[in-house]
């Protein structure tokens, strides 16, 4: 192919299910075993499974974190405020410290570095390793892990995922808004919604869980 900067066919955002079209296809068609895509920096990845199914950054994490703690017991893993609660459940019953953290995979390095935490993530598609790694966001690497755990499995990618815990999820919605006015609605938002008793989590936005 020839590199063009100015990305004529679309930006290489794999956060984007719009984005993951062609990918899909191509997987579907050529009887893939696994699709995979990187933004323009390689520092992010997107995961498309044998079914031509996208699996969110969050999902993707699941095994990368069983396979740290298999050989890393105990550790902390740190992942942003967006990800699932599955996420959540599953680094404990495997025994490590789950740390929910506020988006931004500056944010999420600095609190692994504070930590001493060996791996972290965030739903946009940054994968940090700090185990057998540097401790930076790369795509590759985290690539070549979730290849050495699929190779190892004796079933498709599909059904490697299928494995894990998942639930209903929606990609970035993102709303038109002025500067300033975000923090207001935020402010408005938690101010005025009845989500229950200890349901809510601020620090970064608003989470709320059941």
């Amino acid at each position: 192919c020839e590199v063009d900067g100015r990305f004529p066919h679309h930006h290489p955002d794999p956060s984007v299910p719009e984005n993951l079209i062609d990918l899909r296809a191509a997987v579907r068609a050529h009887g893939a075993d696994l699709g995979l895509a990187f933004d323009g920096d390689a520092d992010r990845l997107g995961v498309v499974t044998s079914a031509g199914e996208i699996i969110w950054p969050d999902h993707v994490l699941m095994p990368l974190a069983e396979d740290v703690l298999i050989h890393h017991p105990g550790a902390a893993i740190v992942y942003d405020i967006k990800s699932s609660l599955h996420l959540t459940r599953l680094i404990e019953r495997l025994g490590g410290q789950a740390i929910l953290w506020k988006t931004g995979h500056s944010l999420i390095k600095a609190k692994m570095r504070e930590t001493g935490a060996l791996l972290g993530g965030e739903l946009a598609g940054h994968f940090v390793h700090a185990d057998d790694w540097f401790g930076f966001d790369d795509a590759f690497y985290a690539a070549a892990r979730l290849l050495r755990l699929l190779v190892q499995q004796p079933v498709s990618s599909a059904e490697f995922f299928a494995a894990y815990p998942t639930g209903l999820n929606t990609p970035d919605l993102r709303l038109d808004m002025a500067e300033g006015e975000p923090f207001a609605f935020m402010a408005r938002l938690a101010a005025q919604a009845d989500f229950g008793p200890d349901r809510r989590r601020s620090g970064c936005g608003c989470r709320c869980s059941w």
